[in-house]
């Protein structure tokens, strides 16, 4: 090629420069973009979140309710719980569920307890249906529950159980084995209307 093969633009010629197109995004790839940036968000968000939670005060709280919670409704089935024939392995798990005056009122009066559940020759076991903390001191490791009790009793001789639905009152403490029943209180129905 020489150079006169190739054109060249006269000097007073317009050069014309290709249109600039604006760019377009296709809307699946602007929608997905946005997706991204909102979950990112959130994923900030909650991490923040989850953060604070794992030092909050309230935390320490939820953990001893709902601790005091299941070891209320055991120490409240132990309680409800007793078979004629093996009185003294049911004692020994209500000693063992209880603290304070509780405690020691079972260890003063076993011996005639014991007399009292062998000669009713009755078979007892106890469902919690549901239970409330109507009042708990971290600080101090007290608590009060009050829980729905279903207890079925079988008569020595019986096939049929007889129900018997109760309200109790729990009080709760805590101490080096964790939450034991301190005291028991039964709550009379109120009638309807």
């Amino acid at each position: 090629m020489t150079s006169s093969d190739t054109q060249q633009a006269p000097a007073d010629a317009e050069v014309v420069e290709p249109e600039a197109r604006p760019v377009r995004r296709h809307p699946l790839v602007l929608g997905a973009t946005a997706l991204l940036v909102l979950c990112a968000a959130a994923a900030v968000w909650f991490g923040v979140a989850w953060l604070r939670a794992g030092t909050d005060d309230a935390l320490d709280v939820a953990r001893a309710r709902d601790d005091a919670v299941r070891a209320g409704e055991q120490a409240i089935i132990t309680f409800h719980t007793m078979d004629y024939k093996a009185v003294d392995a049911n004692l020994d798990r209500w000693v063992a569920a209880s603290t304070g005056d509780l405690l020691d009122q079972l260890e003063r009066g076993r011996a005639s307890g014991k007399s009292v559940i062998e000669q009713a020759k009755r078979v007892s076991t106890a469902t919690v249906y549901s239970t409330a903390v109507i009042d708990l001191n971290d600080t101090t490791g007290t608590a009060t529950i009050i829980s729905a009790v279903h207890q079925e009793i079988v008569e020595a001789g019986s096939d049929k159980p007889v129900d018997k639905y109760l309200r109790v009152q729990a009080a709760l403490q805590r101490g080096e084995e964790g939450w034991k029943l301190a005291g028991l209180t039964y709550i009379a129905p109120t009638p309807a209307g």
